[in-house]
């Protein structure tokens, strides 16, 4: 209880955060690959739930391998990145672009699809109902760049045509997964764009084969998700298409690029997940550079539209003790209460 006499849950306190309401404390979430117990679902499972266990967040982002959505469609995935623990392409079934007007669907019945919706289901059921649990869906554009191991800017360049044919199908399927998965009792979706960084795309292209494809799958999926989570994945994003989402938070490498979580108060009217630094060496145990961002991150927003994030995903190397430590920051009887709790 902070001076206010406010007890919150975890899912009012994201609520009133993303609406500028006063808060018994500033809400906190992170999250991390599971590179080994990523592809066996009990181990994947029980890997997230003893996450949350330990740091008792405000938010539940679940953490499949993040080729998980197109491995149905023949992508064979590489070793986990040592740091990100992300997973790569090392073949896939896109060796000519005629080849995305071959691809067998997606069917949230089968496959990948359905061993995810398993493990969303399973963690939403073990964690307290009080705690949103989002999970992470990737954009069409995103999923086509994924399968087929080229970026967006390749794709567009050799054939536009047979890549809107492909995009047709990942929307669908996209879709079919994410209804499958609200209606499981997943409260929102993470909504994963990684063709979003200034330099890549024109502005025209971005429309055709991003937003045009992303606001498919939003607009279908609005009425079933209580949060949905945009976010834009890599340097220099350009923020000028938020407003054109349907969406409660935004969420990017804040502390690595352009926009600050202070200029992002004037650009967007959702609530700004970030804060969080994923620079390995300020995630070490010797170093108190992580409490000194998500301070000021707190300080420059004062509070407001805030849920303390990263940027992306933590780095393996990330120390368990620093995390405890930024968990424990936020609460009203720490030795950070000053910051950690808004008005």
């Amino acid at each position: 209880m902070n001076s206010d006499g406010l007890t919150l849950t975890p899912r009012e306190r994201i609520g009133r955060s993303q609406r500028g309401e006063a808060l018994d404390r500033t809400p906190i979430s992170f999250w991390r690959h599971f590179p080994n117990e990523d592809q066996d679902p009990g181990r994947l499972v029980e890997a997230m739930l003893a996450f949350q266990e330990r740091y008792q967040l405000d938010l539940v982002k679940l953490m499949p391998s993040g080729m998980y959505s197109v491995v149905d469609y023949g992508a064979i995935t590489s070793p986990p990145d040592p740091s990100s623990g992300a997973r790569g392409l090392a073949s896939g079934p896109i060796h000519q672009m005629s080849d995305f007007l071959t691809l067998t669907p997606a069917a949230p019945d089968r496959g990948s699809l359905r061993t995810q919706l398993e493990v969303a289901s399973t963690v939403r059921k073990a964690v307290s109902a009080d705690v949103p649990v989002l999970d992470t869906v990737f954009s069409p554009l995103t999923m086509a760049a994924k399968v087929s191991g080229r970026s967006a800017r390749d794709l567009i360049d050799v054939s536009p045509a047979d890549l809107h044919r492909g995009l047709e199908r990942m929307a669908a399927d996209c879709i079919a997964f994410a209804q499958a998965d609200l209606a499981n009792g997943v409260d929102g979706i993470f909504f994963a764009i990684q063709w979003a960084g200034r330099g890549g795309l024109s502005a025209a292209e971005q429309e055709e084969f991003g937003v045009r494809y992303d606001l498919e799958v939003l607009d279908a999926l609005r009425s079933q998700t209580q949060i949905t989570m945009l976010h834009l994945h890599g340097p220099n994003p350009e923020f000028n298409i938020v407003q054109r989402y349907a969406l409660d938070w935004v969420n990017w490498e804040d502390t690595e690029t352009p926009p600050t979580l202070e200029e992002a108060l004037q650009l967007t009217s959702a609530g700004l997940a970030g804060g969080i630094t994923r620079t390995p060496s300020e995630l070490s145990a010797s170093s108190d550079i992580a409490l000194a961002t998500l301070r000021s991150a707190v300080r420059v927003t004062g509070g407001t539209r805030l849920l303390l994030a990263p940027g992306c995903v933590l780095p393996q190397e990330a120390s368990p003790e620093v995390l405890d430590a930024l968990r424990e920051a936020v609460e009203p009887d720490s030795a950070e209460a000053s910051f950690g709790a808004a008005h």
